[in-house]
């Protein structure tokens, strides 16, 4: 058969390469050497060694979920100690002075929520302080339902701030240990909560100064007190109130520092509905009502007058304030 012209036969063509087998094992065995330098590198340097970096890395993170881990249970057992101390103090000596939402009576936690919720209108957007805050729930309400830009929270008991910062941490809120009436001038909020405080207070005049201290001009001051059956009791039957005033009587005291704006009663008749509910259910056997919601009235400051109430009646003032101009 006659060859074409320009094409060699393929035994020539190949003769001079070597055959394929050849060509896989040369490859393979500079690869073998390729990993014998690369081992040889990691074992002189072990810091660069990949396996090395993964075991580093693994126990730096296992280090850190096991330091997590021990700061949620120990923020845990405090929380529970904490609560045990303050059931204790409720059954044993019938003292509790803390809300605490599942330790509170149910009516006293429907009281301050709807404070709190009432206080929540002021708040979008602004920076609020909550004078003592305790354990920090009604912060938490005027962050998340309130929408405050930020909540600075003050009490004077570090177990009860610790309490606050683990149990309502939110992350535009701010707990802290101190004393509004040690602090100096600072008026760097819009909005000042002191629900529950001022009957505490020795000095009460002292303490609403401290309070326009911290306003902004402006600003609003939300403060709220037990209404007393008298006009001014130096021995209210609570043994943690040095004092108690009734509604005028404590006017006019606020009225000295701040403009009244409005006037929000939050009440319930006497006998209190709750009260004799519960009374009547355990002595018929039956379950536990639902706590009633106490009653709530709003009166312009010119205006204001009890002659519409049910009387007698109980509950709390909470005056809706303006700060001084400057």
């Amino acid at each position: 058969m006659a060859e074409m012209p320009g094409l060699e036969p393929a035994a020539v063509r190949f003769a001079g390469r070597p055959a394929r087998s050849s060509q896989n094992t040369t490859r393979s065995t500079a690869r073998t050497q390729r990993r014998q330098k690369i081992v040889l590198f990691c074992q002189a340097r072990p810091c660069y060694g990949w396996g090395e970096m993964a075991t580093t890395t693994d126990t730096k993170r296992k280090k850190t979920m096991e330091t997590s881990t021990t700061g949620v249970l120990q923020d845990e057992v405090f929380c529970l100690k904490y609560e045990m101390s303050l059931l204790a103090g409720q059954l044993l000596e019938h003292k509790l002075e803390r809300w605490i939402e599942g330790f509170t009576a149910p009516e006293i936690h429907i009281e301050h929520m709807q404070r709190y919720d009432f206080a929540s209108r002021f708040t979008e957007g602004r920076r609020v302080l909550d004078v003592a805050c305790g354990t920090g729930r009604g912060s938490r309400v005027l962050a998340e339902k309130g929408a405050a830009a930020e909540v600075v929270g003050f009490d004077l008991d570090a177990s009860t701030v610790r309490y606050a910062q683990i149990r309502n941490r939110h992350p535009r809120v701010r707990f802290d240990v101190a004393d509004i009436q040690e602090l100096g001038n600072c008026p760097d909020f819009d909005v000042v909560v002191c629900f529950e405080t001022i009957e505490h207070i020795s000095r009460p005049d002292s303490f609403l100064s401290r309070l326009a201290a911290m306003l902004k001009s402006g600003g609003v001051l939300l403060v709220s007190t037990p209404v007393s059956a008298s006009e001014f009791d130096p021995k209210p039957p609570n043994q943690y109130h040095l004092q108690e005033w009734g509604c005028l009587a404590f006017q006019r005291l606020v009225s000295s520092k701040f403009h009244i704006r409005k006037i929000h009663l939050q009440y319930r008749p006497l006998p209190g509905f709750w009260t004799r509910a519960r009374f009547l259910a355990k002595l018929r056997g039956q379950p536990m009502p639902t706590p009633v919601t106490p009653l709530w009235r709003e009166f312009d400051a010119a205006s204001f007058s009890l002659d519409n109430l049910d009387s007698p009646w109980a509950g709390f003032q909470i005056l809706e304030c303006s700060a001084p101009q400057s």
